[in-house]
């Protein structure tokens, strides 16, 4: 097995540079490969080029939202787990996050911790 298949790989896509740049810092300090993408579109190519077992995308992309980024991140790579990142998601974004596949919906406010909270238990 090569080093690159014992290492988990993750892909982040956030409009807040604060949040996505702590979020990639915690997770390579973890040991994780880390890659950042701007775009839906960007998310997916990079997803499939890097095999990322997980991507985080801010439901909130510009151009094309999360939400239908992880719609189609599930039918094009439906192997990678894709977790939207909300600002204090209620109901509603808690029914559509199932609706487009999401593995998980957590809330911005709970910093990087909601996320290793989601990723840790798949990973281990």
């Amino acid at each position: 097995m090569s080093h690159e298949e014992k290492t988990p790989r993750l892909v982040v896509a956030h409009g807040d540079p604060a949040y996505a740049a702590l979020v990639c810092h915690t997770f390579h300090r973890l040991g994780w490969d880390v890659y950042l993408a701007d775009s839906g579109p960007a998310v997916r190519k990079l997803a499939r080029d890097v095999g990322a077992q997980f991507v985080v995308l801010d439901a909130l992309l510009p151009n094309e939202s999360g939400w239908l980024t992880c719609d189609k991140l599930r039918l094009e790579l439906p192997e990678a787990r894709a977790i939207i990142v909300a600002v204090a998601p209620g109901f509603h974004e808690a029914n559509f996050a199932v609706f487009v596949g999401a593995a998980a919906l957590v809330d911005q406010g709970d910093g990087v911790q909601a996320l290793l909270d989601e990723i840790a238990p798949v990973v281990v």
